[in-house]
């Protein structure tokens, strides 16, 4: 199986698992990107979890989000709008096959291409994860930017992708349904490492700007941008 599956899947199983045994107790989610996954601890937030995962798209954040409020009663979603958010289609890029994991594990009735479709009808994942906690895994090895990569080509790439744009939609769902449910929802724009804000300091005020002025067309009066 390929380990770009594997990975995500287990990491999905994972904070399913966790998240089950504590959904009764958890009022406050927070999906997104890996720097949701790496910078949102629930230890400071009573009552949540970090539901965010490597390379999740604003897509697959909506149907996560639609499985999350069918398993919880939530109050607050917390969504964390990357740099690249904007224009990012995780089936698009040379991680599709993550998308396997999704679709497996979260039963989603969506059609990819025919790799990731030839992919999904390969491999039988199961939620068979016993793991504990609130989402937020910490461990030393876990880097958000390889120092082999360095900051000025991790912020290149994700600013290539926010210039694409056509990905707001799917947040404009997610937001749409949370103010029927009357929850409330705080969307946040990482600052993430100063190196790599130094490189893109120009693409994230762009980004707020334009966030701000869409969110408030869609009707919502009670979202923050952070």
């Amino acid at each position: 199986m390929d380990k770009i599956i594997v990975n995500t899947a287990g990491m999905l199983t994972a904070k399913i698992s966790a998240f089950n045994k504590l959904s009764k107790h958890i009022d406050t989610v927070a999906i997104g990107s890996s720097h949701g996954d790496y910078g949102f601890d629930p230890a400071f937030i009573p009552h949540s979890f970090n539901f965010c995962l490597a390379s999740q798209d604003l897509k697959h954040s909506l149907y996560l989000y639609k499985w999350l409020i069918s398993n919880a009663i939530l109050k607050n979603i917390v969504i964390f709008y990357s740099i690249f958010s904007p224009g990012f289609l995780l089936e698009k890029t040379n991680e599709k096959l993550r998308c396997v994991a999704y679709k497996k594990i979260l039963h989603l009735d969506l059609v990819y291409d025919s790799d990731i479709e030839n992919n999904f009808n390969k491999y039988d994942l199961q939620i068979n994860s016993d793991a504990d906690g609130n989402g937020f895994i910490k461990s030393n090895r876990r880097h958000f930017i390889k120092e082999d990569f360095g900051a000025e080509r991790r912020a290149a790439s994700h600013i290539k992708h926010a210039e694409r744009g056509g990905q707001d939609e799917y947040l404009y769902q997610i937001t749409k349904i949370a103010s029927e449910l009357k929850q409330r929802i705080v969307v946040v724009i990482p600052p993430a490492r100063s190196d790599y804000r130094s490189f893109c300091q120009q693409t994230a005020e762009m980004i707020h700007n334009n966030l701000t002025v869409g969110l408030k067309t869609s009707g919502l009066t009670k979202t923050y941008v952070n």
